[in-house]
């Protein structure tokens, strides 16, 4: 017999004694004989090993939303671009209708990393979608 951590989701939610064998039939399950710190709620990762609950990384949700200010401190401090740099690249846009959208769409209070335009100005900067995401988190702290 053997000491199993029963696993559902990435969570070890039960230990049970039972053969490897007669567990994997019915659950997902691993032979924690020779690991006696292992217990519920330890996580699995996919590289075979269990991290107890209090040193599991939290996860930092993705923000979508920033204010003006945020993101031009985030952009500064960040990449070194200031509003300047942005409204240069709106200045390079000859069709009168998108660069008054454009303009607007800078001077909003709110930046969402959805709108097109913000993705625009993130492109002409040389910045990739990660980055982009990794400003907007970081400007949320701001």
């Amino acid at each position: 017999m053997n000491k199993i951590a029963v696993i559902e989701n990435r969570k070890v939610v039960n230990i049970i004694v039972a053969t490897i064998g007669w567990a994997q039939e019915y659950y997902e399950a691993v032979d924690i004989t020779d690991m006696p710190n292992v217990g519920i709620d330890y996580t699995y990762t996919e590289e075979g090993e269990f991290i107890p609950p209090e040193e599991m990384p939290v996860a930092i949700p993705d923000v979508y939303q920033i204010t003006r200010r945020q993101g031009l401190i985030a952009l500064f401090r960040e990449e070194g671009v200031k509003d300047s740099d942005v409204q240069a690249i709106i200045d390079s846009i000859e069709d009168p209708g998108n660069k008054y959208e454009a303009q607007l769409e800078f001077m909003n209070a709110a930046w969402e990393i959805s709108n097109p335009w913000v993705i625009q100005f993130a492109t002409a900067l040389g910045l990739t979608k990660k980055r982009l995401q990794e400003l907007f988190n970081i400007a949320d702290t701001l």
